[in-house]
C-alpha cells in the first residue's frame, strides 16, 4: 500500500554527495491523489481560457489557458497560434483541437486531429487510453478549397463534458 503525505528523511548520499530520501514518490501518485477531487477539463477562469479563435488563412488562436487531465495540470500563458492542413479541393472535414496529455512525452500540448475529407465529414475519435488522453476542445469544419477559416466553422466543445 502507498501512503501519503509524510515527510521523507534524510538515509545517505549518493556518488554525487546528493541526498538520498526514504520516501521518494512519483508525479503518478500526486496524480492519483488529485484526480480523485479535479475532474478533467478547462478552467473556466477566464471564461476565454483555451477557447479557439479565426486568426488569419488556416492559422487559429489558441487563447491562454489552463487544464487539467487524469490528475496532470497544464497552463499557457499566452495566445498561440496553430495552423490547420491545407483543404481538399473538392471535399469539406472536421477537425478537432485537443488538449493531448501524452504520458511517454511527459506533457499536456494543444494538438491538432486532421479529419478526412468527405462529402459527410466527421470528427475525428479523440484518443483516451493509459498512454494518451485527449480533451476536444473545438471541432473546426474546413470547407473545400478553403483558404481561410472563420469563427461560423469553429464549434466550441469546451463546455461539452462528453469531450472536455
Amino acid at each position: 500500500m502507498r501512503s501519503g503525505f509524510f515527510n521523507s528523511e534524510i538515509i545517505g548520499t549518493d556518488s554525487n554527495n546528493m541526498p538520498i530520501f526514504d520516501r521518494a514518490e512519483s508525479a503518478d501518485f500526486w496524480a492519483e491523489y488529485f484526480k480523485r477531487f479535479i475532474g478533467n477539463g478547462v478552467y473556466s477562469n477566464p471564461a476565454s481560457s483555451f477557447q479557439i479563435l479565426e486568426n488569419s488563412g488556416l492559422s487559429l488562436k489558441v487563447k491562454a489557458g489552463s487544464c487539467f487531465i487524469n490528475g496532470y495540470f497544464a497552463f499557457d500563458s499566452s495566445d498561440t497560434v496553430i495552423t490547420l492542413a491545407d483543404s481538399h479541393t473538392s471535399l469539406p472535414r472536421i477537425d478537432r483541437i485537443v488538449a493531448r496529455l501524452d504520458m511517454t512525452q511527459r506533457e499536456i500540448t494543444i494538438a491538432v486531429l486532421t479529419g478526412t475529407p468527405s462529402s459527410v465529414p466527421t470528427a475525428p475519435d479523440l484518443t483516451r487510453n493509459s498512454a494518451v488522453y485527449e480533451l476536444a476542445l473545438a471541432d473546426v469544419t474546413v470547407e473545400a478549397a478553403a483558404t481561410a477559416v472563420s469563427q461560423l466553422n469553429i464549434t466550441d466543445l469546451r463546455p461539452n463534458s462528453a469531450y472536455c
